[in-house]
């Protein structure tokens, strides 16, 4: 009697806009395809921090209730890069699969897996100070010379407010325009906060795609945003000096 392989397919909506139903089709075809029997597991509603029903699918993984693990791409199953090749190698000691259908290259079996699996690490590892330096360097400028402008650093208690409205509107999935006509703020002054909050996530470790989720700001214009930062240090006497064209 042919053993049956039961696969969790984790579904959950992507920041790109990915519906779930988008990525049920290609992963039931997988699961059609290699006689497993799917277990769905879908994310209907989640935060960056909690996804409570990958965490299930992950505890069952690992309590052998499912032996495969199936999604559309890596970055459903976490926040960086990094921790989500740890949750692979986690997975593979408990002799679950994984299998991405954007990262092809973790079907390879044995040591070439494990290789890759390695470098990349260390690859996610990398960016990630790489990251977090440029951001606490762009930062410690802006506190040691204040803004381009010469304007003090630091607003009113009333302005504070309307930002803190503003923002708050705005994670609740307003768009930036409406959240900040809510908050009697200005769209620019709104947007250029967000932008600076994700990237102080950036800085405590997220990646730059997670960080622009979580605050609601575009992945690029955040990118543009963390490569205005360190293009400001420069370092007197000669030092290195943090080029736009460096940053992530």
């Amino acid at each position: 009697m042919k053993h049956l392989i039961h696969a969790a397919l984790y579904l959950r909506v992507s920041t790109d806009g990915q519906t779930v139903e988008a990525q049920r089709a290609p992963l039931a075809q997988l699961a059609a395809a290699r006689g497993w029997t799917p277990v769905w597991y879908e994310e209907v509603a989640s935060s960056v921090k909690h996804r409570p029903v990958l965490e299930r699918m992950l505890d069952d993984a690992k309590r052998g209730r499912v032996s495969a693990i199936a999604v559309v791409a890596l970055d459903r199953l976490g926040r960086s890069m990094l921790g989500i090749l740890q949750t692979v190698d986690s997975l593979a000691r408990a002799n679950v699969t994984v299998v991405s259908l954007r990262e092809t290259w973790l079907d390879l079996g044995g040591p070439v897996r494990q290789l890759l699996i390695a470098v990349m690490g260390w690859m996610a590892e990398n960016e990630r100070l790489l990251i977090v330096e440029r951001t606490r360097a762009g930062l410690a400028h802006v506190r040691r010379h204040g803004s381009k402008s010469g304007k003090p650093i630091g607003r009113p208690p009333a302005d504070l407010l309307k930002l803190g409205m503003g923002e708050r509107a705005a994670l609740e999935g307003k768009s930036i325009r409406a959240a900040a006509r809510e908050a009697g703020v200005a769209e620019s002054i709104l947007r250029r906060h967000l932008l600076n909050l994700a990237a102080r996530h950036v800085g405590q470790g997220l990646t730059v795609s997670a960080a622009a989720a979580k605050a609601r700001v575009g992945e690029v214009a955040l990118t543009r945003h963390l490569a205005a930062l360190t293009a400001s240090q420069n370092v007197e006497g000669g030092g290195a000096r943090l080029s736009a064209a460096s940053a992530p």
